[in-house]
């Protein structure tokens, strides 16, 4: 089972929600946990216990000959989460599903570990793929490379096992252009941190308590609310990812290894990396669900309003009811209304020193008082539709010395409007905007009209505006990695 006191616990949530217990485990493919004692929960259990035993062994062989090879070659790791999680938190640890490898190292000893690994059979799935490209992928900037893999043998039968490198432990979410605030000292942190556990007659290296309750924390919400932030913000169809695999084991580790967790370093960290609504939301989960006090009882108080997509929909999903999260089917109407609560309304107007910005369901008034320089704005407006869908669309005004130009977030690449993020390069406003209106500088009012497919968006009574003066070079553009 999962564990008496968290069952319990997690059993009386769906008693007083009316949730059927055993309904809640399959739709999220925990069955393995089902304690009734009919025929077939017993089966499936056994059956789902047996597979991931099977498994483990393919991944501890994988393990094993990755553990050596980084100490051979003295690259400082950790594995992350798979089966030492499913040692230290379960009994027996195949209740914890694993697919396959993670393991954490410094950015500039990748190559090296890649190389190895190449050595020893394992591949990108196309040998032609250069190293350079894999090395892009978490310079732009994503928390691993994409999976290498193997095919290990165990008495003649074979199990392809893929491993991550992870250059960062859990995925931070995304920024402008795709760009991730990833503070690598985290990581010199993890692997500084380390500590041992024993699997199968040898030892291997894992983050410690603490930093593993925010990396099991973390990949919780990433999982979450990765989907949610882009549904928001790019219209990317609604998905939503299983809630209680994931926050179980953080119950797991917070029964188990509380007292071990250092709290205070544990918002200090969350502080540092600018998580604090991540923290306050996973508190608020295993309050809902488990009754349980991740923060051990000491107030966290936000220095300011949510800094990133990602804190946002953690601040956002703290205020819709958490049966919704176990059972999704409504919580796309109920995010959307939310977050449109949290729109604020710019009275479709806008000045700064020597402009003037106002805007109507068709056109733009845009008003210059000489001398006025260089200048960028960001425009986002919020709609619902009529099944009370968020709808957004991005644009941006350029001031130049020689011309005005409006254009439209074409949603191919950018990410979050630069209203939000700082100001993008020429090269990334060409690359990601499409000019939609082109005047030279001359004259102190234009009139721009607004594209043809927004003009029914802006009748809609419930459109709100928010425009925003960017006045600073974009801050977020990844600067962690060097070669």
């Amino acid at each position: 089972m999962i564990d008496s006191s968290i069952e319990a616990r997690l059993r009386e949530y769906c008693e007083k929600n009316h949730i059927a217990y055993s309904v809640l485990l399959k739709d999220h493919g925990l069955i393995q946990f089902a304690t009734e004692q009919s025929p077939w929960n017993k089966a499936v259990r056994a059956a789902v216990i047996a597979d991931q035993r099977h498994r483990n062994q393919f991944l501890l062989l994988a393990m094993n000959e990755i553990r050596i090879l980084c100490e051979n070659n003295n690259i400082d790791h950790v594995f992350l989460k798979g089966i030492p999680v499913g040692q230290e938190l379960y009994d027996p640890k195949e209740l914890r599903t694993t697919r396959d490898v993670d393991i954490l190292v410094r950015y500039e000893d990748v190559k090296r570990l890649v190389g190895c690994l190449k050595e020893k059979g394992y591949s990108f799935g196309d040998d032609e793929v250069p190293l350079e490209d894999p090395l892009v992928r978490i310079r732009n900037c994503h928390h691993h490379l994409r999976a290498m893999g193997k095919s290990y043998k165990i008495e003649g039968e074979a199990l392809l096992i893929e491993v991550e490198i992870h250059v960062f432990p859990f995925a931070r979410g995304y920024d402008l252009l795709g760009h991730t605030r990833t503070d690598l000292t985290y990581t010199d942190i993890v692997l500084a941190r380390k500590r041992s556990i024993e699997l199968d007659g040898n030892s291997f290296a894992i983050p410690s308590v603490t930093d593993n309750a925010l990396i099991l924390m973390m990949h919780m919400i990433s999982h979450m609310c990765l989907d949610l932030v882009l549904f928001l913000y790019v219209k990317k169809p609604f998905q939503y990812q299983s809630v209680l695999p994931m926050i179980i084991d953080l119950a797991r580790i917070v029964e188990i290894h509380g007292k071990r967790i250092d709290i205070e370093e544990l918002i200090r960290m969350a502080k540092q990396l600018d998580q604090t609504y991540e923290l306050l939301f996973a508190d608020h989960l295993l309050r809902c669900y488990f009754d349980l006090n991740l923060l051990d009882g000491i107030r966290v108080d936000p220095a300011n309003n949510p800094t990133t997509p990602l804190s946002t929909v953690c601040s956002l999903l703290q205020e819709i009811n958490p049966v919704t999260l176990l059972f999704p089917d409504h919580l796309q109407d109920e995010l959307s209304l939310t977050a449109i609560q949290h729109i604020t309304a710019s009275d479709s107007v806008f000045k700064a020193a020597g402009v003037h910005v106002e805007l109507t369901g068709k056109h733009i008034a845009l008003t210059l008082e000489e001398p006025v320089e260089d200048s960028l704005f960001g425009i986002v407006f919020y709609s619902l539709n009529e099944n009370c869908h968020l709808k957004t669309d991005c644009y941006v005004i350029e001031l130049q010395e020689k011309s005005v130009r409006f254009l439209r977030d074409n949603g191919f690449r950018q990410i979050w409007g630069p209203e939000f993020y700082g100001q993008s390069s020429e090269k990334e406003l060409r690359s990601n905007y499409s000019v939609v209106y082109e005047k030279a500088r001359g004259k102190s009012e234009y009139i721009i009209p607004w594209p043809n497919g927004t003009i029914v968006e802006m009748d809609s009574p419930s459109t709100k505006f928010v425009i925003r003066q960017i006045s600073e070079i974009n801050p977020f553009l990844n600067k962690s990695y060097s070669e």
